[in-house]
């Protein structure tokens, strides 16, 4: 959100080894000269010949496919703590010089294979193409935290087939699966803490002062932080902000974002960890302007970085992308704020199809469907907004803009698609880690916003938790009175019942889907 956020202790895999393949050539009609019978025997020959190279998986690779192939799938596992395991399916071979698969390892930040690297892993040409290697080291420069890409050789050119993999299982790795239930509501502060690492092993938080939930955020001049999000390099579009993006782009971050993240993963009462806050937004993801493709990929690569190595420690562990309540607003880019934020719904395409290409992992999603606008609570009357008109506010909600808790299913239906399923085919795990109602119409206005949202929220089959936030902000008073309290420990209870019927009557309404979608 567009607010200043405390810090500090408050607050955050067939297997077909490579056996040869269906080799198939086109074979070409010699023109002889002379009587029919040798043209005939020549015919003869050369079907015979053509079956032979079709049935035969050992024969050369002549007749396959040209270019790049068809690549159906492809994957990158540890099949135990010593041994990964990358497997390629294909329709259709590509081309090669000498029918070979090669496996080349890249670090996470690399794009390009280096002129002086040696593959990995290699094999023959196959339909279903599996290569073993060992781990080697599970340190922030070993392959535990690297991408692996199959190329092969055309014209003397090694070509990368496909999209690098990442080990898409990490949890392999972890000697712990620790995790206590969770309440389905609590309140920042006591199920979450703020933590800004600095690459040193830990953070400004003692890992005794830790909580289940962590919130993980960068602040400036630190070896985690990226190189782009300085404050000292010019940026042509500059912004206000406050944290800034995590820095996956040389050694020396990978290895403190490793560092720190596997401490808290291992001795803390964590559990859940959100990565960044509002990481579509500059503000709190701050790195010098460059282009939204850009922005994404390189919260992607920390992301997966803080994932794996949280994953290896605790197998249980919840790893979370923290998402403001921008969704679907547009913005040109001759409007300002173009340059501030990206929409959550690109955002989440972008980050998707990102992780799903380099190997799928079960990352969660936090999201904070505050009211709009902020600071009005009375969102079934909205005459009485002056931040910006009422029509215009009803018609973020109505349009789906921004997500409140009136539309948020607009979230969770869209993560409810199959390709944004994690890799069991579920639906990913979405949970409000930060949400307010505004005590500034009063004390009868807020209790019946809260019960609004509780009812909303716990309707909704894949919201998991809710944490409230209980804050006096930047602008915004979302403390609760003695009576709002009493009726947000009433949720889940058989007191739920009375508040709700109370805010019903109160907004003037005898059903709830008459203002939540």
């Amino acid at each position: 959100m567009k607010r200043q956020k405390q810090s500090g202790y408050y607050k955050y895999k067939a297997q077909k080894m490579c056996k040869g393949c269906e080799r198939r050539e086109k074979v070409k009609k010699s023109i002889f000269s002379g009587n029919t019978l040798k043209r005939g025997i020549s015919a003869l020959l050369a079907v015979c010949t053509a079956a032979v190279l079709f049935l035969s998986p050992s024969m050369g690779m002549g007749a396959q496919a040209a270019g790049k192939g068809d690549l159906s799938s492809q994957a990158c596992q540890l099949v135990d703590r010593k041994t990964i395991e990358y497997l390629a399916n294909f329709s259709t071979l590509p081309s090669s010089d000498d029918g070979m698969f090669y496996l080349y390892q890249l670090k996470t930040y690399e794009y390009a294979i280096p002129d002086e690297a040696a593959p990995v892993a290699s094999c023959e040409q196959s339909l279903n193409a599996v290569m073993h290697f060992p781990l080697d080291s599970t340190a922030s420069n070993g392959r535990l935290y690297a991408k692996f890409a199959l190329v092969v050789l055309q014209g003397g050119r090694k070509v990368m087939i496909g999209n690098p993999q990442y080990i898409s299982n990490p949890e392999m790795m972890a000697t712990s699966s620790r995790r206590v239930p969770r309440p389905a509501k609590s309140t920042q502060g006591i199920e979450t803490t703020n933590i800004i690492i600095n690459g040193s092993g830990t953070g400004d938080v003692p890992v005794t002062h830790v909580n289940r939930t962590a919130q993980i955020l960068v602040g400036a001049g630190t070896v985690v932080t990226h190189p782009k999000a300085s404050d000292e390099v010019k940026d042509p579009h500059p912004w206000d902000h406050t944290y800034y993006m995590m820095n996956a782009a040389n050694d020396e971050g990978i290895a403190g974002l490793v560092k720190d993240l596997q401490n808290y993963a291992a001795n803390s009462r964590a559990q859940d960890f959100i990565i960044g806050n509002e990481v579509n937004e500059r503000k709190w993801n701050y790195m010098n302007w460059t282009d939204w493709n850009s922005f994404v990929r390189e919260y992607a690569q920390a992301f997966r970085v803080c994932y794996t190595a949280i994953k290896s420690v605790n197998a249980q562990a919840n790893v979370y992308v923290s998402l403001d309540q921008c969704w679907d607003r547009n913005r040109p880019t001759s409007h300002p704020e173009y340059y501030s934020y990206i929409d959550v719904k690109d955002f989440l395409i972008k980050f998707n199809n990102n992780i799903s290409s380099t190997g799928n992992i079960d990352w969660c999603l936090a999201i904070h469907p505050y009211t709009v606008p902020l600071t009005y609570a009375k969102f079934w009357d909205m005459s009485g907004v002056t931040v910006e008109t009422p029509e215009y506010c009803r018609s973020q909600v109505a349009n789906n803009h921004m997500v409140t808790f009136q539309n948020v299913t607009v979230i969770t239906d869209f993560m409810s698609k199959p390709e944004y399923a994690n890799r069991f085919g579920q639906v990913r795990d979405i949970i409000v880690n930060e949400f307010g109602v505004s005590a500034t119409q009063g004390e009868d206005v807020q209790v019946a916003a809260l019960c609004a949202a509780f009812y909303s929220f716990e309707k909704n089959p894949y919201i998991t938790q809710v944490i409230y936030l209980d804050n006096l902000g930047d602008g915004v008073d979302s403390r609760l009175s003695e009576r709002g309290w009493a009726a947000f420990n009433s949720f889940g209870t058989e007191e739920e019942a009375a508040y709700m019927d109370w805010a019903k009557q109160y907004i003037g309404i005898s059903d709830w889907s008459k203002v939540i979608r």
